[in-house]
């Protein structure tokens, strides 16, 4: 059985160790969206979005929604397209923990 993994949408160095009950951190990218179109670091985000999405198993993995809201949407636009949904954990603050919802296209 492949273990799970939990994409997280952006390294922006906060703490997500409660994340790891739900499978293998890995980030997804690093960088900010730029404003600019044709701007490099874009053109990396959405090559590591891609990379991500074709791996990405909606049966078994988690993405975790962290960061720039543009990379956010791409991620999760990313992977309802390959895959038709996908699970997301979302931060609790009140329970201080992740809850797991599943989105369907």
């Amino acid at each position: 059985m492949n273990k799970s993994i939990v994409y997280i949408t952006q390294d922006n160095n906060k703490n997500y160790t409660q994340a790891h009950r739900f499978g293998e951190p890995r980030f997804v990218t690093k960088g900010e969206y730029s404003s600019i179109n044709n701007s490099k670091q874009n053109t990396l985000i959405h090559e590591d979005i891609k990379v991500m999405a074709i791996n990405f198993n909606s049966n078994t993995d988690y993405l975790l929604l962290s960061g720039d809201p543009i990379v956010i949407s791409l991620c999760v636009h990313a992977i309802l397209s390959e895959q038709g949904y996908i699970r997301v954990l979302k931060w609790s603050s009140q329970d201080r923990q992740y809850a797991p919802i599943v989105i369907n296209t």
